[in-house]
């Protein structure tokens, strides 16, 4: 049996890390657990599962190294991810359907419930976030490994093995490129990149695993998860959104920090943003789960 199927514990942790290292940096708890634990629990387990990433890792920890302290990371973060006009989009929907809230981001809350999931209301973005995919995995993996029957188990690899092959591999690799692209060399946009490519090249490699283990039918072939039709940006306000925005740009004037980055009229900053966030991140289960 391949890695992921043969470790799904490791697995699960992996792709937790990588969920909590693609949130807002806000707390000071976050700049702790990302700068000192982070790189080398990305390692310990890397090595559990036998994935080549060490130097991908090695990468990630001598730019994280090179930021100077908690304020300087989140502002790299605000700066690539959240400044309007948005540099890089940490939502699928953008690289998927060109939109928010279009076809695959329906089909993707559509599939967390069908595998019993949904979205708590403590984090302010939406369903397809780059976060909510992750953590979305580390459950499907968790239950793997929890499983008391092979039905069980096997549904939830499957699970796995489709989420990735729909709603993440098509748009990492441009995520990648993306991050790269416009981080400027900056050392606090720096670990993103690295992070990024990290994504990425875990998330190919553990569907390779699962495509091993579970090879696709011709009635997985003929199963289409996302609705027909042409996507349409959200049309509601971003009240969310800017409520997150407002608070990173708080924290950032407490730290004595240029905040000019952020400083958009409302409206425009509503029409940049062009999005109503619908607090991903910790997912609880739900009576539909097994």
């Amino acid at each position: 049996m391949t890695s992921s199927a043969r470790n799904p514990d490791h697995q699960a942790e992996f792709f937790l890390c990588l969920s909590r290292a693609f949130l807002p940096p806000m707390a000071a708890s976050a700049w702790e657990g990302i700068a000192g634990y982070l790189a080398p629990d990305l390692r310990d387990i890397a090595s559990a599962l036998g994935r080549e990433r060490m130097a991908e890792i090695d990468a990630l920890e001598a730019a994280l190294k090179a930021v100077p302290d908690h304020q300087a990371l989140l502002l790299g973060y605000s700066s690539l991810f959240f400044a309007p006009p948005i540099k890089v989009y940490l939502n699928a929907g953008m690289y998927l359907d060109s939109a928010l809230m279009g076809a695959h981001t329906m089909g993707m809350q559509e599939f967390y419930a069908r595998n019993g999931v949904a979205r708590s209301d403590d984090f302010k973005d939406m369903p397809d976030h780059l976060a909510i995919q992750f953590e979305f995995l580390a459950v499907l993996f968790a239950r793997t490994a929890e499983a008391e029957d092979e039905a069980t188990r096997e549904a939830a690899f499957k699970a796995a093995r489709d989420f990735m092959r729909y709603f993440m591999v098509p748009w990492l690799p441009t995520l990648a490129r993306e991050t790269m692209g416009k981080a400027g060399g900056e050392a606090g946009r720096m670990p993103y990149v690295h992070l990024a490519e990290l994504a990425r090249a875990e998330v190919e490699e553990a569907l390779e695993d699962l495509l091993a283990a579970f090879p696709l039918t011709g009635e997985d072939l003929t199963v289409q998860p996302v609705a027909g039709g042409e996507s349409a940006p959200l049309q509601l306000p971003p009240e969310a959104t800017a409520e997150a925005l407002d608070e990173m740009m708080q924290r950032l004037r407490e730290a004595g920090l240029d905040t000019s980055h952020l400083e958009v009229d409302q409206r425009q900053r509503d029409f940049n943003l062009g999005m109503k966030p619908k607090n991903p991140v910790t997912l609880k289960k739900t009576s539909r789960q097994p």
